[in-house]
């Protein structure tokens, strides 16, 4: 009997050691576990935050982009509206000459039609040059407004 209690508590006190490396065991799992939580939070937290940082620069290129090229089209459609009222102008100067010219009485001389006519042919191929330019502006602001929206 006496070798039977001394086995008996010898079982318990192995169970308790058992329980109890078990439960320390655990302990530094658990801790390890959070640790590694931890880890992961903050390295999700700062490639979060990385990639915000990215998109933002992003933004501000395409930003500055669509500021450059709205700021091109504003003054190609300023120099277009001046060539508009530049060949009115000449259009109705060219009509007053050709009148004038038909007058036997006016002081307008042929030749001021003719240099007129001349004048609205050469205006005319820069409104021709203008719309090319226009044109190809047009083009690259299609391209980069498609970038854009890829971005987004």
């Amino acid at each position: 009997m006496f070798a039977n209690t001394k086995l008996i508590i010898a079982a318990v006190v192995i169970a308790f050691s058992f329980g109890a490396g078990w439960q320390v065991n655990g302990w530094r799992l658990g801790n390890k576990i959070t640790a590694l939580q931890k880890d992961y939070a903050e390295a999700a937290a700062k490639a979060s935050e990385e990639n915000r940082r990215k998109e933002v620069a992003a933004q501000q290129r395409v930003d500055n982009i669509e500021a450059t090229h709205a700021e091109n089209i504003q003054q190609l459609e300023t120099r277009i509206a001046a060539a508009n009222r530049a060949s009115r102008g000449l259009r109705d100067q060219l009509a007053a000459a050709n009148r004038a010219a038909e007058n036997p009485d006016a002081t307008c001389k042929p030749d001021d039609a003719a240099k007129l006519r001349l004048l609205l042919g050469e205006l005319s191929d820069l409104a021709f040059e203008s719309a090319g330019a226009a044109d190809a502006y047009a083009e690259q602001i299609r391209g980069l407004q498609e970038y854009v929206q890829s971005l987004r």
